[in-house]
């Protein structure tokens, strides 16, 4: 059955809830790739993962309300531009907050007796601002995964990615601060 063969919305449809599965099933195998792959060009495997499946739950949303003529192709992209639009606005407005988190250099030296300690504010600078946030988040500012999770819009184990990647990339910043001074 082709998208243009759609079962009808007549009465002996309204109530079969099997014709209404076939149609959806139908709708869904000829266009999650297209909604899939317009999707990961625009934001990244994972986030068009999320992007497709809110579409196709959109899509049966309008099928349960009794919509579904208006349900067609065209109407999947257009879900799927507006969700990718969204995701776009959500991140632009988490990392412009990013730089709240981010310390400010004060007047005067304050890490000039300690030798360790501008290599780590030298190291923190190196990182992207994702990275540096978590961790000055996790152990400066004390609070827990959770709570950054639940700060920065993502889930816990992501947070905990971010972390631990994020430990690394300083590790790895932190010795390079030592090395490119030649204090090493």
């Amino acid at each position: 059955m082709t998208r243009m063969e759609r079962i009808p919305d007549g009465p002996g449809a309204a109530g079969d809830p099997s014709a209404l599965y076939q149609d959806l099933s139908t709708l869904y195998e000829e266009m999650i790739d297209s909604v899939y792959g317009f999707a990961v060009t625009r934001v990244g495997r994972s986030d068009a993962e999320e992007i497709a499946a809110e579409v196709f739950c959109a899509a049966a949303a309008a099928y349960r309300a009794g919509r579904s003529v208006e349900v067609t192709p065209a109407w999947l992209m257009t879900v799927a531009r507006n969700k990718v639009i969204d995701r776009w606005r959500s991140t632009a407005i988490r990392s412009s907050k990013l730089h709240l988190l981010r310390p400010q250099v004060p007047d005067h030296n304050v890490w000039a007796s300690n030798d360790t300690s501008w290599r780590v504010v030298d190291a923190l600078d190196r990182l992207d601002d994702l990275s540096r946030t978590v961790l000055v988040l996790r152990y400066v500012e004390g609070h827990t995964v959770p709570e950054i999770a639940h700060r920065l819009g993502r889930s816990t184990k992501a947070t905990n990615s971010v972390l631990g990647r994020a430990r690394k990339k300083l590790q790895r910043a932190y010795e390079r601060a030592g090395v490119d001074d030649g204090r090493a």
